[in-house]
């Protein structure tokens, strides 16, 4: 029986980029949404339970951290960062809020594909491991 795509939901405030970035990943294998705000993205991982969160730290009204903390609180996805930022801090700050990774443009979709398996090998091998 085959495995069935692990869902990642994509959360970056400019429309156009989120579909094409779930384009991107469907073409790879992965089921994909997106989402543009922190309150849409609370929803969609609520109902779809999402295996990696793409989760850009450039939301509007500084939304990104906050909802990186609370997703890295309430569900075992792993939460990979992006931003347009170069500043160490900011990734930093997105590390410590709780995400797995930050990616800071520009990124090659090559290193993009690569980090989104390695994080998804890695919540999949975490979760088979029995407890202690």
């Amino acid at each position: 029986m085959a495995k069935e795509a692990p869902l990642i939901l994509v959360i970056l405030d400019d429309e156009d980029m989120a579909r094409f970035y779930t384009r991107f990943l469907k073409l790879y294998g992965y089921a994909s949404l997106a989402a543009s705000t922190a309150a849409d993205a609370r929803l969609m991982a609520a109902e779809h339970k999402p295996a990696l969160f793409m989760l850009d730290l450039g939301l509007p009204d500084n939304a990104a951290l906050p909802l990186c903390e609370e997703l890295s609180k309430s569900t075992d996805a792993a939460i990979l960062l992006v931003t347009d930022s170069g500043e160490v801090s900011v990734k930093v700050d997105g590390l410590r809020a709780g995400g797995d990774y930050c990616l800071a443009e520009p990124y090659d979709n090559d290193e993009l594909l690569a980090v989104i398996r390695s994080l998804l090998r890695r919540t999949d091998l975490s979760l088979r491991k029995p407890p202690a």
